[in-house]
């Protein structure tokens, strides 16, 4: 909060009580809240179309759903990519492959330190909207999230599962309800135990939601650097990677 304060972003402390008041259908688990104004949440789906169709403007070629098998070297100079389905002469290649950079890295005797870290999500039918606060951030979420080291130590098997609240009400009125963290090598697919701590952890925060039904659920596989947690950008073999 203090932070957040001294950064110049518009944020406030609240009582419990008062965000009741604000907005009724909170639960009585919530102490405190710190409201923010400053900021904002997007549709990854459409950003990423948006980057497709902007980069396909720009003369981009996309190769949807081929898998990289090889990459090609004349002595150190990175000459081609073979994919299941072609082979793609370069001489300048960008590891933006996400979970899997490590992957591409091992192509090249690199080693890339970046692991696969799988999040859960649910998403609810469509309610009417909350009248002031559409994406609610449980306080574990900065544990979880931020600080692998306190989660390794924990001996809490919700926190151990990387799960803290996060809670994103959609235009559409449907409920998007995570989160969680945990190290599952490539495996994409939920479990039972990781949604059942999710939906009981949202209960607690916004108490209608226990009677509104699911219509899906979800998981997908997020890039985490175990160097320092921060994003790679960078050349290295004499620039071409």
């Amino acid at each position: 909060f203090q932070n957040k304060q001294a950064e110049g972003i518009d944020v406030r402390l609240i009582e419990g009580r008062q965000l009741r008041k604000l907005e009724p259908t909170l639960g009585e688990d919530i102490i405190v809240g710190v409201e923010e104004w400053d900021s904002w949440i997007v549709n990854p789906f459409k950003v990423n179309y948006g980057f497709v169709y902007a980069a396909r403007k720009l003369g981009t070629e996309f190769l949807f759903s081929s898998q990289v098998k090889k990459i090609e070297r004349d002595k150190e100079r990175i000459v081609s990519v073979i994919t299941d389905r072609e082979k793609i002469k370069t001489d300048f290649l960008v590891d933006a492959a996400g979970a899997w950079a490590s992957e591409i890295g091992k192509m090249l005797a690199l080693t890339i330190p970046v692991r696969a870290r799988r999040g859960q999500i649910i998403v609810t039918e469509p309610v009417p909207l909350n009248e002031r606060w559409r994406y609610i951030l449980d306080a574990d979420y900065l544990t979880t999230a931020f600080d692998l080291a306190a989660v390794e130590k924990s001996k809490d098997a919700r926190i151990k599962l990387g799960v803290a609240g996060s809670y994103i009400q959609e235009k559409s009125g449907n409920w998007t309800i995570g989160s969680s963290r945990d190290f599952a090598g490539y495996n994409n697919r939920v479990t039972m135990q990781t949604l059942k701590y999710i939906a009981k952890r949202v209960i607690k925060f916004v108490p209608r939601l226990k009677d509104i039904s699911c219509i899906r659920t979800f998981a997908g596989l997020r890039p985490f650097c175990y160097g320092d947690g921060l994003p790679i950008l960078s050349k290295i073999k004499k620039g071409e990677f």
